[in-house]
């Protein structure tokens, strides 16, 4: 009798904390930030501000339309290194505080002699290399109808479009786009970088029934931001030992 007592016990137990786990999607064509199994600078960020307030994190890898997919059906609790825009927030809530920041520009083949400041400037039916399920911004929303969009998974297929002329530009976040040419074993003169597209704050997007989880993380991203660099940081963040809060008890 006190062994099957003592079996259901630590079954309970296990459930319990099964329960406390929180589980986020995370994409794994993104680095630095997030790379084919999920880690980099976003995952780190993550971790340690949940970790801040006594919360567990699993996580699990997708291709970034996929990972969104999880979330918004609720199979996953969220999903991050999402923007704020029109068509995240109507179906995702976010928190106050983002993770990260990251800019795109416009990307074009090497010797093109084209140069947009914006996507407005772009012309009717220009082939255009982007992620699949990426955010480019709301202006970029607004003026994609005229564009002719060619959607890859991988930034090293963008990189290779662009090199084989097979699309007249792209649009690439920053230090994504360093990463993969210097990958690749490719200098920046590779392709040509133009005018900056947009600046992104970078988020963990929540299923809309856990509204919880986006005011812990809120509160462990402060906590973290008390006592290291800006989260702006395009580094591996140097993040500091945080005394754990005690009365958090969700």
């Amino acid at each position: 009798m006190l062994k099957v007592l003592g079996i259901l016990l630590v079954t309970c137990s296990l459930q319990i904390n099964a329960q406390n786990i929180i589980v986020l999607a995370v994409e794994d064509s993104w680095v630095p930030y997030s790379d084919h199994r999920g880690n980099g600078i976003s995952k780190k960020i993550v971790t340690e501000a949940f970790s801040a307030v006594n919360r567990q994190v699993a996580y699990k890898v997708f291709p970034y339309a996929r990972a969104l997919r999880k979330a918004e059906q609720g199979v996953v609790d969220g999903v991050f290194n999402v923007t704020k825009q029109e068509n995240t927030m109507s179906t995702f809530h976010f928190g106050q505080e983002p993770l990260l920041q990251a800019d795109t520009y416009f990307y074009y083949p090497p010797g093109s002699q084209l140069n947009y400041k914006s996507s407005s400037d772009i012309p009717k039916n220009t082939k255009i290399a982007v992620i699949i399920g990426y955010e480019y911004g709301d202006e970029y929303e607004k003026n994609k109808h005229r564009i002719i969009e060619n959607r890859v998974s991988k930034q090293k297929q963008i990189i290779h479009l662009l090199r084989s002329k097979r699309v007249d530009m792209a649009i690439m976040f920053e230090k994504v786009a360093e990463y993969n040419l210097l990958e690749l074993g490719l200098s920046s003169t590779a392709l040509k970088k133009g005018h900056l597209n947009s600046t992104s704050q970078i988020y963990v997007a929540f299923n809309k029934k856990r509204v919880d989880l986006s005011v812990l993380l809120d509160r462990g991203l402060r906590k973290l931001r008390r006592c290291r660099l800006p989260l702006a940081s395009t580094d591996f963040p140097d993040l500091c030992p945080i005394k754990q809060d005690d009365s958090d008890e969700n």
